[in-house]
């Protein structure tokens, strides 16, 4: 590297077959896609393995390495006598943090659907409401003339039929307000008529749709209608709680079947594969959700020229990590190799911050040795280039499945561990 104040480690082995979405073929299959189906920005940090391995300097050809099927390289700038620096201090106390004495599961539920989120539901719903009652001429037998302003005790209770929907599965509305034997289900009749809830579907709002700009504007932003919500939930993740060292950046899919054209198609994703598209920081440890912000295309002019620059994962990382100031604090950010570059863990190093993930041999300044590495390992399956700025040099032998011993660099059992907090979460809000 050009400063000795950074070391690398590569690795290159197989990851644990257990890793279905954050490794292995199965990964880049899945990130090449979704990138492909994006619009495919311009990433500068690409380019062929070729090209890189023509760029090195003579001195560099001269570099012999006994590869082997499972080779692990550590990386010093030999150009300087210096030692390195010493590790980065992780101080934080990690947790929950300004929480209500003697909480009860309520206490919890309003510390993230706070009065704050619910009066912009009110206000917002009972406006667009009048909005479309003026502009709008009505028949005789119109619901919407049976309209009533909704208050912050209703939008509570709209709100937790909302949530309940989602846990008791049902082929339709109508269907929850059912009194048929095999349908019935009387807390809903209790909670709301189906007419109410429908007027408050109807016209559910968070923001003044008088102040947004159409679809064919110049500066129409297609996450306007729900970006105050996304940035309150950040907010409150961040206010609520402290992460574990170890944090995870990767994609999620909300499905949808609105129209928009944030809709995206993954896939390789399970749960859906149209809706729209998140960009997504968890605890590694306990998989909560730290920050999100929704991808919002490759016409999209946001950070345009940084990510030609640098490349769209650069982008994402850093501004995941800048949404709850989590730089210069030690964290460990795993990610797969759709955001990995050698740029990204010098700039996440000199900022305090260790990166770990996999990396795709077509990245620019990937050393030329690198390059023959992977293309000289033949024995696995899934051939897989990791890179490090936190793991050492060093192996260990656990136990995995069936009682057998494995022995395998630990930076691969780290980014094992720690990568999946993105995928639970969507197992999560996918149950929900």
């Amino acid at each position: 590297m050009a400063s000795s104040s950074k070391k690398l480690q590569f690795d290159t082995s197989d990851l644990d077959n257990n890793m279905i979405s954050s490794g292995s073929e199965d990964e880049f299959a899945e990130s090449e896609s979704d990138y492909e189906m994006s619009g495919g920005e311009e990433d500068s940090s690409f380019s062929s393995s070729s090209d890189n391995c023509a760029s090195a300097n003579d001195d560099d050809d001269q570099t012999q390495l006994n590869c082997s099927a499972n080779t692990f390289v550590e990386v010093m700038d030999e150009t300087s006598d210096n030692p390195p620096p010493p590790s980065f201090v992780y101080a934080e106390v990690p947790g929950p943090k300004h929480i209500p004495a003697n909480a009860t599961p309520i206490d919890f539920f309003n510390l993230f659907f706070s009065l704050q989120l619910f009066t912009i539901m009110v206000t917002e719903t009972n406006r667009y409401a009048r909005q479309v009652i003026q502009s709008t001429h009505l028949s005789p037998n119109s619901r919407i003339k049976q309209w009533q302003p909704t208050t912050v005790a209703e939008m509570r209770a709209f709100i937790a039929v909302i949530l309940n929907m989602g846990l008791i599965k049902k082929p339709t509305i109508f269907s929850y307000w059912s009194t048929d034997a095999n349908l019935l289900t009387p807390w809903f009749s209790q909670m709301f008529s189906c007419n109410r809830f429908q007027l408050l579907l109807r016209f559910f709002h968070f923001v003044d749709n008088s102040k947004l700009h159409p679809p064919c504007h110049p500066i129409y932003d297609p996450t306007a209608k729900f970006q105050v919500l996304v940035d309150i939930a950040n907010d409150a993740f961040r206010r609520y709680y402290t992460p574990h060292q170890q944090l995870s950046v990767d994609e999620s899919l909300v499905g949808t079947k609105a129209h928009s054209q944030l809709i995206q198609y993954l896939p390789n994703k399970h749960h859906h594969r149209w809706g729209v598209k998140f960009w997504m920081l968890c605890d590694s440890v306990v998989n909560y959700c730290l920050g999100f912000y929704a991808y919002r295309g490759a016409k999209s002019d946001d950070d345009k020229n940084e990510i030609k620059e640098n490349g769209l994962g650069y982008v994402v990382v850093m501004k995941l990590l800048a949404l709850g100031n989590y730089m210069q604090k030690g964290y460990h950010v795993f990610c797969d190799n759709f955001f990995t570059s050698i740029p990204l863990a010098e700039k996440l190093y000199s900022v305090g911050t260790y990166l770990t993930g996999t990396i795709r041999r077509n990245r620019k300044f990937l050393h030329m040795v690198f390059c023959q590495i992977m293309l000289q390992k033949k024995s696995q399956r899934n051939p897989v280039l990791l890179v490090s700025t936190s793991s050492s040099a060093t192996s260990s032998e656990k136990t995995i499945r069936n009682r057998q011993s494995v022995k395998k660099p630990d930076v691969i059992f780290d980014y094992n561990k720690y990568m999946g907090g993105i995928d639970s979460s969507d197992i999560w809000h996918t149950a929900i």
